[in-house]
């Protein structure tokens, strides 16, 4: 069986190593495949947003670019990770919700596809909010 380690490195910058403002935290055991395409959605439901730190059971991965899921200009028919199959279906995802939780203080933001007992902290001010 494959290194699942390897397919994870295809999702993020190595040479991105700059902490991202958004932090996509995903829970252990997430495949590749559902990581991609939970970025391919954060990337679609915020297009502001360029890079994101990707976290899987709390351990961080690297930074995953806009550019790498969407391109410079998006084309969602063709686009989209995994696309040229023609197996997805177009729309958003049914086999995730993603929630978005931001801190008070400051302009960190987590995203995450669960929800657990304790919400995501911000280093410096402690637990975020659900925003949605």
């Amino acid at each position: 069986m494959p290194d699942p380690g390897k397919f994870f490195a295809l999702l993020v910058d190595p040479e991105d190593a700059a902490p991202a403002p958004v932090r996509l935290e995903l829970t252990p055991g997430t495949s590749p495949d559902t990581a991609a395409a939970v970025l391919t959605t954060v990337f679609r439901a915020d297009p502001g947003l360029e890079r994101v730190t990707v976290t899987v059971g709390g351990n961080p991965l690297g930074v995953s670019r806009r550019e790498r899921f969407a391109g410079k200009h998006p084309d969602t028919a063709s686009r989209e990770f995994g696309g040229g199959d023609h197996a997805t279906l177009p729309g958003p995802p049914q086999r995730f919700t993603l929630l978005r939780f931001t801190c008070r203080d400051c302009e960190l933001a987590a995203l995450r596809v669960h929800a657990d007992w304790q919400p995501p902290s911000c280093p410096d001010h402690g637990p975020m909010e659900l925003v949605r």
